[in-house]
């Protein structure tokens, strides 16, 4: 074979190889951004547990290499009816579920925090002041030992919202109750003393408002980690009965508590 067709031969053959390796290239990044790519939740799940969501998810799809996990959040029937229509192969949830082919377990925590102006004295709620105030009869700050405010309520439209002390009161909402993102309601009590907040204690502890004690008790990583504070939300997964026994050791096992108080979130004591 001359140089000439061997220079032909190899430009036929780089012409054939490359679009292969380019189209190899384009496969790779699809399985990489389908394995990777984070689980889709509601706006209305609180920021620290949609961190908890993403976190189980990339630990893993990083320890169980094999496998891609669907992960869903109990936050309606409809949701929960995928997970037992076997569209998702975990699910988070804020409850046990009392369905006998589900398990649950208990693998972190969060709380409902009650906010208020840093300038703001009040230090602490019994439920009757807390009833009194959504039920409006406490109006005014002045009625707590504080400055001639109206009280102005900002309630969370996240699902927290079901974990609300008095949640039966929500449905008489007036004017003075107003329905806002967690965000929103951090932003509207460190700018406006008259504000009285309910958001997710992890999303908002640094955020520079006041939280009050709720029956004694002002939250703390500790006393949430702990399942001490009242108004404390837990966190639980859910499996089918008998499945994924290697993953729920691991979600319950020391080594993701570590993940994720790695990650700022507030997991149970060590045992």
């Amino acid at each position: 074979m001359s140089e000439k067709e061997k220079k032909v031969n190899f430009k036929e053959y780089l012409n054939l190889i490359i679009p292969i390796l380019f189209l190899l290239i384009i496969l790779i990044g699809v399985l990489v951004y389908q394995r990777y790519q984070p689980v889709k939740i509601e706006d209305k799940v609180p920021g620290a547990t949609s961190e908890l969501i993403q976190l189980a998810k990339m630990e893993l799809e990083n320890k169980f290499h094999d496998k891609k996990f669907q992960i869903g959040f109990n936050s309606s029937e409809d949701e929960y009816n995928k997970f037992l229509e076997n569209e998702y192969d975990i699910m988070f949830s804020y409850s046990i579920s009392d369905n006998k082919d589900v398990e649950s377990y208990l693998v972190a925590s969060d709380a409902v925090g009650i906010i208020v102006h840093e300038s703001n004295i009040v230090n602490d709620l019994s439920d009757d002041k807390l009833r009194a105030i959504l039920n409006g009869e406490i109006k005014n700050w002045k009625d707590l030992g504080w400055e001639d405010i109206p009280i102005k309520i900002y309630l969370p439209n996240s699902i927290i919202l079901s974990k609300f002390p008095g949640e039966s009161v929500l449905e008489k909402k007036d004017s003075r109750m107003t329905l806002l993102s967690e965000e929103e309601i951090v932003l509207k009590i460190s700018t406006q003393k008259e504000g009285i907040g309910f958001v997710d204690y992890i999303n908002a502890r640094n955020s520079g408002v006041k939280f009050l004690g709720y029956n004694g008790m002002r939250p703390n990583d500790k006393n949430v980690g702990e399942l001490q504070y009242p108004l404390i939300i837990k966190i639980f997964v859910y499996v089918k009965r008998g499945n994924l026994p290697d993953v729920i050791k691991y979600l319950t096992g020391e080594d993701f508590r570590e993940q994720i108080r790695a990650s700022g979130l507030i997991t149970l004591p060590k045992e």
